[in-house]
Order: C-alpha cells, then structure tokens, then sequence
C-alpha cells in the first residue's frame, strides 16, 4: 500500500507497521539473485539511455522502459515497482534535476 500512494506523488507524512511472524515465507536465495541481477540492467540501460541521449528527462526514461519489455518485473507491480530505483539512479546521473521534469544530464 506505501508504495502506491509514493508512486501515485503523495509527500505527506505517512508510516507503516509490518507485523512479521515466525511462519512468514522468506525470500529465497534464487529470488535475491534475480532482483540483484534486475537492478543492475536498470542500472545499465538508464546509464546507456543518458550516455547516448545526453540531455533526457526522467519522463524519456520511463517511456523508453515501458516500450523495453523488460523480464523479471515484481508480479503485481511491474514497472511501477521499480520506479524508486530508476529515480535514484536518474538523480546520481542528473544531480542537478527535479523529482521528474529534467532536462539536463551529466554522465561521466
């Protein structure tokens, strides 16, 4: 439910409580790996995406992964379930941009 009201925009002050108990299934080590190996192709394709386009806005970034088709989205959330990741790495790469309308890249 948090991640749907952050990636629906909302900046209110919000909390929440996981109650986790003894029986929970935990993730297994396959599917660590596998979001570890996810995480780092976004990594690359939105480093390649700012290397070759220069100047792109988080916006191109996200329509460009939505036409990628990309494998091994979270069930339930796709894309949208990476949104948080995709952002941090648009940031590291363009400092100097807004949460979502950027312009302008650095890429070294």
């Amino acid at each position: 439910m948090s991640n749907i009201v952050i990636l629906q925009g909302s900046r209110d002050n919000m909390s929440i409580v996981l109650v986790v108990f003894p029986g929970a299934p935990t993730p297994s080590q396959e599917a660590i790996q596998a979001e570890q190996e996810l995480d780092a192709i976004i990594e690359r394709s939105i480093k390649e995406v700012v290397s070759n386009e220069g100047q792109v806005s988080f916006m191109r970034i996200l329509e460009l992964f939505v036409g990628m088709g990309l494998e091994g989205l979270p069930p339930g959330g796709g894309l949208a379930a990476k949104r948080a990741l995709m952002a941090e790495i648009y940031r590291e790469l363009c400092p100097k941009q807004d949460d979502s309308d950027s312009d302008e890249c650095m890429y070294s």
